[in-house]
């Protein structure tokens, strides 16, 4: 009975508290063996207990033991999750932007948004200026082409002014205006042909105002010769006159002459009609020359005038007699009636002669400016070709809107790269992340996998001594005394210490 009792109070205390010697004297064979169902009870529900706790100590420290013991670096765990995508990028090396890579993701991609929106910005506007400046040079080499061209047609033109051809007037004036004109915008600036055009800069100046030195004095020999073009005009009308009558008046000279020599005239009458048929020849030679040379010979007009006036002297003196010469009037009907013809054709070419000698003044002036822009047109050109050049070899260089669209062309294409950079360097992270993420996961479960194990295997251990501890009681329960529970580092071991002391006591 006491046995009974002791065994009921095992119910709400642990096994280490169970005290079996209280009644040693009373207790006898029959009733420990009367007992044994109960015994068997108290000591499975002590076994309980004590298990319960003592394999949550274990379980926890086998735990902490297997996690000290699996390497983060495994062999199979890295196996397992290695992939190609992981690999490459647990081997490439982190990019950090310089000034901006200690800032977050989003004020990195910020900063190089608004960084490539500027770049771009004034990137157009670059391309505006660049294209308005190549415009501009492109503008201002047209004129230089176009002013090099009027030199030249000016060069051509004035002579043929100088005979008084009304196309050469019109050239003249058309290609001095747009020299002028293109001359002032280039140096001043203004509009050509709907463009503008800007001021001359400073590196340019001086080549246009030597340009246009060079293009003052022909300037002026243009104007000289626009000035006479009536009388220019009227000039080419008189040589016209005088080359038209000139046949006529050799013809009626010769003719006079024969008629002379036939009639049997004095020795002197025959002398000045062979004055008139050299006289004819030497006004059409004269008249031809008075223009051709480089200037007008004042010698070649006073001889002009002189002859023209011979002529007609002898005429007169034919038809009328003169004492000077020692001519008689002619009395013969067909040599006076030639005489008459040779004297009113003579009237209107010396009226042509005349105009040419009252007009010498102008004339010369003329020619004198025709001169001169002959003589100059080739430094002319020569300065207008070089301006011309100064231009074409600024349109071939890069300006400075040029270089400055490249500057913000680059920058922009920079902050595309650092955004790529960014981007790849924040997947980068991630993937990386991901990867730690799994191979903790992978790490996790292989040790929860051990843990299990381990659990099991103390379990088996639990239950293996379990079962021994039981048997070993079932034994003492069909009364042999004589056995000893096993005592050792298991769960039932304080069980098997407390029966034997029971038993021995």
């Amino acid at each position: 009975m006491a046995l009974n009792n002791q065994t009921q109070s095992t119910e709400d205390q642990e096994v280490q508290d169970l005290d079996f010697a209280n009644k040693p004297s009373e207790v006898s064979m029959e009733p420990v063996a009367d007992a044994a169902s109960p015994s068997e009870l108290a000591i499975e529900e002590a076994q309980n207990v004590r298990m319960v706790s003592e394999h949550e100590a274990l379980v926890t420290e086998e735990v902490a033991k297997a996690s000290e013991e699996v390497p983060l670096e495994d062999s199979t765990i890295n196996r397992v999750d290695a992939t190609l995508i992981g690999d490459a990028i647990e081997k490439g090396r982190d990019i950090r932007l310089p000034l901006i890579g200690h800032l977050s993701l989003q004020r990195q991609i910020r900063y190089l948004l608004v960084a490539m929106g500027v770049s771009l910005l004034l990137s157009a506007v670059f391309v505006w200026l660049n294209a308005k400046q190549s415009e501009l040079i492109s503008t201002q080499a047209q004129i230089s082409g176009e002013i090099l061209m009027h030199s030249q047609r000016i060069g051509k033109a004035a002579p043929n002014a100088i005979y008084g051809k009304p196309i050469a007037f019109t050239q003249l004036r058309e290609s001095q205006k747009a020299i002028n004109s293109n001359l002032n915008v280039l140096i001043n600036g203004g509009e050509y042909n709907g463009r503008s055009v800007s001021k001359a800069s400073s590196a340019l100046a001086p080549v246009l105002e030597s340009t246009k030195k060079a293009w003052s004095n022909s300037n002026s020999g243009a104007t000289t010769i626009l000035k006479t073009e009536k009388e220019l005009n009227a000039f080419r009308e008189d040589l016209e006159s005088m080359n038209l009558l000139s046949p006529t008046l050799a013809s009626l000279s010769d003719e006079v002459q024969s008629q002379k020599v036939q009639g049997g005239a004095s020795p002197q009458a025959i002398f000045a009609a062979g004055q008139l048929v050299m006289l004819t020849q030497r006004l059409a030679r004269s008249a031809a020359e008075f223009m051709a040379t480089d200037t007008i010979n004042a010698d070649k007009a006073f001889l002009l005038g002189k002859d023209a006036n011979t002529f007609y002297d002898l005429i007169e003196g034919f038809l009328s007699g003169s004492e000077i010469l020692k001519l008689q009037a002619t009395k013969e009907p067909a040599t006076r009636a030639k005489l008459q013809e040779l004297q009113k054709a003579f009237v209107d070419y010396k009226k042509s002669v005349d105009n040419i000698s009252s007009k010498l003044d102008s004339f010369t002036g003329a020619k004198s400016a025709e001169q001169t822009i002959f003589n100059e047109n080739e430094d002319l050109k020569q300065k207008i070709s070089a301006l011309e050049k100064t231009y074409v070899k600024q349109q071939d260089s890069f300006n400075i809107s040029f270089w400055l669209l490249m500057l913000t062309a680059v920058l922009a294409l920079i902050s595309a790269a650092g955004i790529a950079v960014v981007l790849l360097q924040d997947s980068r992270n991630r993937t990386k992340e991901a990867n730690q993420r799994r191979i903790e996961a992978d790490m996790q479960m292989q040790l929860a996998q051990k843990q299990e194990e381990q659990a099991n295997a103390i379990n088996e251990q639990n239950q293996a001594a379990i079962l021994r501890l039981m048997n070993e009681l079932q034994e003492v329960a069909d009364g042999d005394l004589t056995v000893q529970a096993t005592v050792s580092e298991d769960i039932t071991g304080a069980i098997a210490d407390s029966v034997n002391y029971t038993v021995e006591e």
